[in-house]
């Protein structure tokens, strides 16, 4: 079992893509500023061996999930989530990698992580990898005090998104 953020990227990035129907994910905890060369080798080596990771800082997320929420609401048919050019880039990825994200603060960004995020990328059968500078437990807690959501007649809540995640 790898020891640290570091030899869980490699043991991550050498296994990606081997093995078909595998479409495992990592969480990375503790991930700190000394493992962003790492995360940044990682990438090149994917993109040698012909794969595309998008990669998305928890700011962009954020800021996305402003943007995407009050449009969706307007002009949501039937409760289909509305989609712009970065959510569909981010479905079709072959790898996901979510950077320095923390927890949701409010529904708005629980609805984004769920719904245009976590959900499409596991229905698709897509790796996400996701770093946090928090710990797991930390990561856990702070999400659970955000407040649950309602988006068209449906309950987005902290316990799908981490289940989601856990998700193999």
């Amino acid at each position: 079992m790898p020891g640290d953020c570091r030899e869980a990227m490699q043991w991550f990035v050498s296994n990606f893509g081997l093995y078909s129907g595998s479409i495992r994910g990592l969480f990375l905890s503790d991930f700190t500023e000394e493992h962003e060369a790492s995360l940044e080798a990682s990438i090149i080596s994917l993109k040698s061996r012909g794969f595309s990771p998008l990669v998305i800082t928890g700011e962009m997320l954020n800021k996305q999930a402003e943007y995407l929420y009050d449009q969706a609401l307007a002009g949501t048919t039937f409760g289909r989530p509305v989609a712009t050019r970065a959510e569909i880039d981010i479905v079709g990825a072959d790898l996901l990698i979510l950077e320095g994200i923390v927890a949701p603060e409010n529904a708005m960004q629980l609805w984004y992580l769920q719904n245009q995020i976590i959900y499409p990328r596991a229905l698709s059968g897509k790796a996400t990898v996701i770093t946090t500078p928090l710990s797991y437990e930390e990561f856990s807690r702070y999400g659970g005090s955000c407040q649950d959501g309602d988006f068209a007649g449906r309950p987005i809540t902290w316990e799908k998104v981490m289940w989601l995640i856990e998700a193999p």
